[in-house]
């Protein structure tokens, strides 16, 4: 597999971010969903995470 420069920067940008302590998360657990929001953006993000 060949990643392209611009790819790789890519991932390697949000990995630093996500394992940094900038990266500032709410989730909560229900069932089986779970939700993610971020508090410096607001983004949020819902997975239901079922295995049949």
């Amino acid at each position: 597999m060949v990643l392209s420069r611009f790819a790789f920067d890519l991932v390697e940008a949000e990995f630093n971010y996500a394992t940094s302590g900038r990266a500032d998360y709410d989730f909560s657990v229900e069932s089986e969903v779970v939700s993610l929001e971020s508090r410096r953006t607001g983004l949020a993000h819902t997975v239901n995470f079922k295995v049949s």
